[in-house]
């Protein structure tokens, strides 16, 4: 799978029409305990 790098601007525009933020797009990081 190749990886791909968005730019801002363009997943400022996908957050607008999907009604969210751009943190929801993404899983949650891993922790270590």
């Amino acid at each position: 799978m190749e990886e791909q790098d968005p730019r801002l601007s363009s997943l400022e525009q996908i957050c607008f029409r999907l009604h969210c933020e751009i943190g929801d797009l993404f899983p949650p990081l891993e922790q270590d305990e």
